[in-house]
């Protein structure tokens, strides 16, 4: 008995704080979104920061609990968790097709328990983002953070940002930017904006863009990564994004990048998206890059141009 006593003592003594610090993370992000004038770009920081801040003190988390989530809202996000609790137990030695069986069924549970979270509405975001740091294991912290991407509350984003801040691995804050890129709100696009100028996982960047891919509200912060992002596989991944933007600020931008980048892989992925995304309107740009001095880029516009019907022309007289 005095051993579970001391457990349990134990898991209070950890949850609490916990709880405490999302909480902290929640109203920080909430303030400085306050303060930030309205319409305000989103500018590069000087270099990337830690994508965990410092540990809040006492006082920050303390000035936090006192803002509290309706208790009726609490009390169906933790019906949620109990049932989820209660519907995933050990599985055991499955052949195939029970196997297959039980993950749709445990894919059905989880679609209809974000369902229900979703239900929450307007100021469920702070109940669900509550009940984060208590959450037992992963797969509850995803299904909280697949709530936060899809519940008709306009303060989710903030809730969102929050959580990363104190997500415990790669797999839950990988969700989370998936989950903002999910929120139609104006938040949510300068919020994965900070994430591709601050965060240090290269990982999180390209989801980043990824979310943000077709969204011409986001042309800023994906032309910025374009331009600025030390890793090769984000710039390549923020130009099929913009791409799928499909207008001529799009088409503008990597027009720029297949003529005058310095690095020969990107502009060759400019190419080739020029041509995937704008496949009427570039051939006159790809014609004229077939007497560039690279060979490489000069293949990479044939190979193009040859996936164009209309280019058959321009194939001729380089020929």
């Amino acid at each position: 008995m005095r051993k579970a006593r001391k457990v349990r003592l134990l898991s209070a003594a950890v949850a609490i704080p916990l709880t405490l610090l999302v909480a902290w993370a929640v109203v920080h992000v909430a303030r400085r979104e306050r303060m930030r004038p309205e319409g305000q770009p989103i500018t590069r920081t000087n270099s990337r920061i830690a994508s965990v801040p410092p540990e809040a003190s006492n006082d920050r988390a303390a000035e936090a609990v006192e803002r509290r989530a309706d208790p009726d809202k609490a009390d169906g996000v933790s019906e949620v968790l109990d049932e989820m609790s209660r519907q995933y137990g050990h599985a055991g030695n499955l052949d195939w097709d029970d196997a297959r069986a039980l993950v749709a069924k445990r894919k059905g549970l989880s679609d209809a328990l974000v369902d229900r979270l979703s239900s929450l509405g307007p100021g469920g975001a702070l109940a669900i983002a509550g009940h984060f740091a208590a959450a037992s294991g992963t797969r509850a912290k995803l299904l909280l953070v697949r709530a936060l991407g899809e519940i008709p509350d306009s303060t989710a984003p903030v809730a969102l940002e929050g959580l990363l801040a104190v997500a415990p691995t790669h797999s839950v804050r990988r969700e989370i930017v998936v989950a903002l890129g999910k929120r139609p709100e104006a938040r949510a696009i300068e919020a994965l904006g900070r994430i591709l100028q601050s965060e240090q996982d290269p990982r999180l960047r390209i989801a980043a863009v990824q979310a943000l891919s077709g969204r011409p509200e986001a042309m800023q912060a994906l032309t910025l990564s374009l331009a600025e992002d030390a890793d090769t596989a984000v710039r390549i991944e923020a130009i099929r994004s913009i791409g799928l933007i499909g207008d001529d600020g799009a088409r503008s931008a990597l027009t720029d990048v297949a003529v005058g980048e310095e690095d020969v892989s990107i502009r060759m992925n400019a190419i080739q998206e020029l041509a995937r995304s704008f496949p009427e309107a570039c051939v006159a740009v790809l014609g004229a890059l077939l007497d560039d001095s690279e060979p490489r880029i000069r293949l990479s516009v044939v190979d193009a141009l040859r996936r164009l019907p209309n280019a058959g022309g321009r194939l001729q007289k380089s020929g």
